[in-house]
């Protein structure tokens, strides 16, 4: 069985605010993901697992810089008032991005295709 590769420009599966929200999720939790225990992180204690078994409650998973500070975060899962600042900064550094260096996915693009064309010979 082969497996076919399709490569496609950024543009064509995702929008401006699709890359913004993807570099802001990013920076959000960026510093809690570098300093995580893979060990802590994936073999929960036993200790918790009996806690979250017996709790009907929701619980917020997870921190963040933009999403564990602010009651409207906490309450409804949602970004704070800087998060929200920050994803209008983000999205004006991806249009500008974008209009500077336009041509980059058009060239990455057309070179993942011929490594794949000569990977294949």
């Amino acid at each position: 069985m082969e497996i076919q590769v399709i490569h496609k420009q950024v543009k064509e599966f995702a929008n401006i605010t699709d890359e913004t929200f993807a570099l802001l999720v990013l920076e959000n939790i960026w510093d809690d993901w570098i300093n995580v225990n893979t060990m802590d992180y994936f073999l929960p204690k036993q200790k918790d697992k009996e806690e979250n078994a017996q709790s009907n409650k929701h619980t917020k998973t997870g921190g963040g810089c933009w999403t564990s500070n602010s009651q409207r975060a906490i309450c409804f899962g949602g970004w704070n008032t800087d998060g929200v600042q920050r994803f209008n900064e983000l999205c004006a550094v991806v249009v500008t991005d974008h209009k500077n260096n336009g041509k980059f996915d058009t060239d990455y693009l057309s070179m993942m295709t011929m490594q794949t064309k000569n990977n294949k010979k």
